[in-house]
């Protein structure tokens, strides 16, 4: 690929037997505060937890221990997520995929290239972001638009996304 010695941060692109993959990985120094915090909040909560219980001859059932370990576990699973998810992207001349995982999330989703109109970097509100993150969308022949990869950290990593796809694609048909 041509736009190979610009790569951004967090992209690993790859080409076999006619494919071409591309590899974006979660891990920025947000999603680490995030973990960090998560991880402090976590050890709070046991503490609190602990001292409840040992501290009571009667330890009672609290609901609010419940609602916060609940907090914990969602905030500890969103952290783990951003720190070990990548989105792989995958395209041959029949289908542009793109997958998430190792843990669940959403955001898979699959194309046809015959009815990819045009791909598109944009910028949009991302989660764990700060102030905006980036995107890539598919532009059908049918007039729908729908998100291929969102929550980019980088509007540079969207256009080199687009670009690589793009040129792949053209070179492919």
């Amino acid at each position: 690929m041509e736009n190979a010695e610009r790569m951004p941060k967090n992209l690993r692109v790859s080409t076999t037997d006619g494919s071409l993959r591309i590899r974006y990985t979660w891990l920025t120094i947000y999603t680490i505060r995030f973990l960090v915090a998560a991880i402090f909040w976590d050890s709070f909560l046991l503490w609190f937890f602990l001292a409840q219980v040992a501290g009571s001859r009667n330890p009672t059932f609290h609901p609010v221990l419940v609602a916060l370990g609940i907090t914990g576990v969602l905030m500890t699973y969103v952290a783990l997520s951003h720190v070990i998810n990548a989105t792989e992207i995958s395209v041959n001349r029949h289908d542009l995929m793109a997958k998430v995982g190792p843990f669940p999330w959403p955001g898979s989703t699959s194309f046809k290239v015959d009815s990819i109109l045009k791909l598109e970097a944009g910028r949009g509100s991302g989660r764990l972001m700060p102030r905006w993150s980036a995107n890539v969308s598919v532009s059908d022949r049918g007039g729908n638009k729908k998100m291929l990869i969102t929550n980019l950290a980088r509007t540079d990593q969207a256009e080199h996304i687009v670009a690589i796809i793009s040129e792949f694609l053209q070179k492919s048909r």
